[in-house]
């Protein structure tokens, strides 16, 4: 999941323009944002595993108990990261990825977050990690794309209250059903192989997680149904940022 899919949608996210639409031009600026990743620090890592819990309100065994699965397996089913890319646009900035299974809810987005303000010209506690513009582009199931922001809520007092704008695809879009792959398989039969990996962008990807490979380290146990593991929190907690609720 981690250097295919999830590095995928951070080098959409991250990449220079390409010099055009074709297939080459964009592999190219992905392969080069890849290559700009510094490689992980375990420190930065958070690996889990998902125990007993409830999803739904319907009990769920652990993944160690599910068919199949060893008792003392250390296979990760959930992963947390802290990335840098090394390059002039994005220097000093930090990425926060995860993926994971058997979650409090399913869900695919990305959530570009603005820097706050030097300083309150409204009557806000600064320290609340809520405060702060985020663009969230939503991928999976819901599709589209809503910006949170703060506004004054009308009246005499100075009170600041989150807001939402949004766009939906099927408010205005037909819905059509299919299953993902749909535009893959095309590009496949039609030749065009922009949205598939070249090989230099596979090994950008894995160099970049290599250093977290090697240690193997024990992965976390989370409660099915909870959003993973608590390291996971304190690898964002330590930056004074948290994770939007996985809603």
């Amino acid at each position: 999941m981690v250097p295919n899919h999830l590095f995928t949608l951070l080098s959409l996210i991250a990449m220079e323009p390409p010099a055009s639409l074709a297939a080459e031009a964009v592999r190219q600026e992905k392969t080069r944002l890849l290559q700009a990743i510094r490689p992980l620090k375990v420190e930065d890592y958070v690996p889990g595993q998902y125990g007993a819990g409830k999803i739904a309100g319907a009990a769920v065994p652990s993944y160690r108990n599910a068919p199949g699965v060893a008792p003392d397996s250390q296979t990760e089913t959930y992963a947390a990261m802290k990335l840098h890319i090394d390059n002039w646009r994005w220097g000093g900035v930090p990425f926060y990825l995860r993926t994971g299974k058997r979650l409090s809810a399913r869900r695919s987005e990305i959530n570009v977050v603005f820097k706050k303000p030097p300083y309150a010209l409204f009557n806000q506690d600064m320290d609340d990690p809520r405060i702060g513009n985020v663009i969230r582009f939503l991928l999976d199931p819901v599709r589209g794309v809503a910006i949170n922001f703060d506004a004054k809520q009308p009246g005499l007092e100075e009170i600041i209250a989150p807001v939402q704008s949004r766009f939906l695809y099927d408010d205005f879009f037909e819905k059509t059903p299919n299953v993902g792959y749909e535009a893959l398989l095309h590009d496949c039969m039609s030749g065009n192989q922009m949205l598939f990996q070249s090989a230099e962008t596979i090994e950008a990807a894995w160099a970049a997680v290599d250093p977290i490979v090697a240690p193997a380290q024990e992965p976390f146990l989370y409660e099915a149904g909870t959003d993973g593991p608590d390291q996971a929190a304190a690898l964002l907690e330590r930056d004074g940022r948290r994770w939007l609720p996985v809603t």
